[in-house]
């Protein structure tokens, strides 16, 4: 087998001609150049997803641990231990397990004394996005009336690309509101 050698083209308007020609042709590396293209919003999507998934378990959670606090309101034994706002906010920390950071997490416990007295609670979020400074715990007796709610200020990293997951800045609050009466105990 013999091989021919090839003159080389001294045209060099032909040269960049085939060569044009070649890399229009050429398919090589056209995965590389879809995924590049694709991968960024792919990743943005699922990073999105991943976030709000977990924003919504920390939600279920903080709804749990609201519940589970305002046991012991319903029964008496928050009255009778003479809790306070720190540790009515405590109890609901613990009982949020590893998500708790108590200074993202704000509660406000009123009493009322029927449920049609129930109107405008204020906001427990300004407009800036910042605690309302209007929350309390208000210590109850049998019988009554409780309104207890809780705001979690949840950070979301996703809002840095401008999908709006957050309701303020990056922060999305979290809320959980229980509503009851209390068991009629007698102290």
């Amino acid at each position: 087998m013999t091989r021919q050698l090839e003159m080389p083209n001294l045209n060099p308007r032909n040269d960049n001609k085939s060569r044009v020609r070649r890399f229009g042709r050429d398919r090589k590396g056209v995965a590389a150049i879809e995924f590049a293209l694709v991968a960024m919003p792919f990743l943005a999507l699922m990073a999105g997803i991943i976030e709000f998934g977990l924003a919504f378990l920390v939600n279920r959670t903080l709804d749990h641990a609201v519940a589970e606090s305002t046991r012991l309101i319903k029964t008496g034994q928050a009255q009778k231990a003479n809790f306070d706002k720190a540790q009515f906010k405590a109890t609901v920390c613990a009982n949020m397990s590893a998500f708790c950071i108590p200074a993202k997490l704000e509660i406000d416990v009123r009493t009322f004394d029927s449920f049609s007295a129930i109107k405008n609670l204020p906001p427990m979020v300004d407009n800036d996005g910042n605690f309302a400074g209007n929350m309390n715990y208000t210590q109850s007796s049998g019988g009554q009336i409780i309104v207890a709610r809780a705001v979690y200020a949840w950070p979301m990293f996703t809002a840095l690309l401008g999908t709006d997951g957050g309701d303020s800045g990056t922060t999305r609050h979290l809320y959980s509101t229980q509503v009851f009466r209390n068991e009629p105990f007698p102290w």
